[in-house]
């Protein structure tokens, strides 16, 4: 992988899985505001009405401010010159504090944390893996700039998204409710450092103690949080979530 703070370098270049097509993983800016509002136009047209708080649109003034501030950035996914997946990238700073995070206790100060959103993938190439190859940018970008912690929110009905995530080496930390929509998170944190240690040792062998719960067992997993314990993996086969701490 290319590593690099030029928001014009290529991150990773690979293959589709499905397709056998060649696709780029770049750091995108405010050259890219068109392709980027019409990939978010064209995801909420395609989702079904019980799938629409999935995703909160973001207007082109909230793009243009983003790219304005400190290390923000995007990373974008492109095939065939088309822009096929992108996601937000907000890294904060103390003239810039604000995490996006709508319900989620302070982790550290600004300037260590990096938070991912608005993760989305062109209905057309879905099954890539593509969420998959952005997250693991995501952090590999934030260690890269120094940040120390990854942190992200993730509706609670969306569990192929929180399950990228476990995936990845974040834990489910605590729930929250969006106020605009009223929309159940899970909101995702772990340190870079825990991160790298379980993907050396293994997530299960990173925890002391733990626990099983259905996924959609919601009063189980708040027992369980209020006691310390952390989501940590899930099963998609069985719809279980393992909690440890």
């Amino acid at each position: 992988m290319t590593k690099s703070n030029n928001k014009n370098d290529i991150l990773n270049m690979g293959t589709l899985c499905k397709s056998g097509q060649s696709y780029t993983v770049k750091l995108l800016d405010a050259d890219c505001l068109d392709e980027i509002l019409g990939l978010q136009q064209k995801i909420i047209d395609s989702l079904p009405d019980d799938q629409k708080s999935f995703i909160l649109p973001k207007s082109k003034t909230f793009f243009e401010n983003h790219f304005k501030r400190g290390a923000n950035t995007m990373i974008g996914i492109y095939c065939e010159g088309e822009l096929i997946a992108q996601s937000i990238v907000l890294n904060p700073n103390a003239a810039h504090p604000e995490t996006g995070m709508v319900d989620m206790e302070r982790v550290d100060a600004p300037e260590t944390l990096s938070i991912i959103e608005g993760v989305l993938v062109d209905p057309a190439y879905r099954g890539n893996r593509l969420m998959e190859e952005m997250v693991g940018h995501w952090i590999d970008y934030a260690e890269q700039i120094g940040r120390k912690h990854v942190i992200a929110e993730i509706a609670i009905d969306n569990p192929y998204s929180w399950g990228v995530f476990l995936d990845k080496g974040l834990t489910l930390h605590s729930t929250g409710t969006n106020p605009d929509d009223g929309t159940a998170l899970y909101n995702a944190h772990e340190s870079i450092a825990n991160i790298r240690s379980k993907q050396l040792s293994g997530v299960f062998n990173h925890y002391a103690e733990k626990k099983i719960c259905d996924a959609d067992d919601l009063k189980a997993q708040q027992k369980l949080l209020d006691k310390g314990f952390k989501g940590v993996a899930y099963d998609r086969k069985t719809k279980k979530l393992t909690m440890a701490k």
